[in-house]
């Protein structure tokens, strides 16, 4: 949709791909210093205290489930948001758009 009406990335959508660069960045340098896997360390840190305070105020133990949850759904969205970025900024529009967009046609 950004794309699609040429509209400026607010930060808080800007926040899944800087943590997927971070983690992605961290996990591939964390064999040379361990220093580097602190963002992605502390990342999935941050989501389980999350998931361990849901789970505390809703008194249900199944929403320790939120940072397993949070996560894939924050790296998902990250990927497929980097990947169609990337595509339409290198000359073309992603093949997901297209196929989307002959879908809705017919």
């Amino acid at each position: 949709m950004l794309l699609k009406h040429h509209l400026r990335p607010r930060p808080r959508q800007l926040a899944a791909p800087a943590i997927l660069v971070g983690c992605v960045i961290g996990l591939a340098f964390s064999p040379v210093n361990l220093w580097f896997a602190a963002a992605p360390g502390a990342y999935v840190g941050a989501c389980a205290l999350w998931g361990i305070v849901a789970a505390i105020r809703g008194r249900d133990p199944w929403l320790l489930a939120v940072a397993p949850a949070a996560i894939t759904v924050h790296l998902s969205w990250a990927v497929g948001f980097t990947a169609t970025f990337l595509a339409a900024g290198f000359g073309g529009s992603s093949s997901r758009g297209a196929n989307a967009t002959r879908a809705h046609a017919a």
